[in-house]
C-alpha cells in the first residue's frame, strides 16, 4: 500500500529563501533608478511652465499698465507693476526663485507692445519672446 500526499513536504519550511528576497531587492533597485530622474524632470518642467505662464500674464499686465500710464518704450521691472498695483506677489517670484525677493522678471516695452519677457533667476532657460 502506498502513503497518500498531504500536500506539505516534509523537513521544508515555508517562507521566503534569501535569494529570492535579493532577487526582489534588486528589481526594485532597479525601478528607483529609472524612476528618480524622471520625476526630477517632471518637477523642473513643471517649474518652468509655471515660470511661463507668469511671464505670460506678466505680459498682459504690462500692457495694462503701459495703457494707463503712457509709458511705451522702456523696460518695466515687476517690482514696478507691483507697487502700483498691477501684478500680485505670486505672479512676480519665479517657482525657481529662493531669496523671495518678488522681483523676478524684466519686461522690454517697444511702442506700447510688449517686445520679450525674462526671468532673472532662470535666465535663458525661461526665456518668453513675443
Amino acid at each position: 500500500m502506498k502513503p497518500q500526499a498531504t500536500g506539505r513536504r516534509v523537513g521544508r519550511q515555508e517562507g521566503f529563501t534569501i535569494v529570492e528576497l535579493a532577487i526582489v531587492l534588486v528589481i526594485l533597485g532597479i525601478l528607483a533608478v529609472m524612476a528618480i530622474p524622471n520625476f526630477l524632470r517632471a518637477s523642473d518642467r513643471a517649474r518652468r511652465g509655471s515660470c511661463l505662464a507668469n511671464q505670460r500674464n506678466l505680459m498682459v499686465t504690462t500692457v495694462l499698465y503701459s495703457a494707463d500710464t503712457g509709458f511705451l518704450d522702456g523696460l518695466v521691472n515687476c517690482s514696478v507693476l507691483r507697487e502700483d498695483g498691477y501684478a500680485t506677489d505670486d505672479l512676480c517670484e519665479c517657482p525657481s526663485s529662493a531669496d523671495g525677493s518678488l522681483d523676478d522678471y524684466d519686461i522690454r516695452l517697444t511702442d506700447g507692445r510688449v517686445a520679450w519677457t525674462t526671468c532673472l533667476i532662470e535666465g535663458d532657460e525661461h526665456l518668453l519672446e513675443n
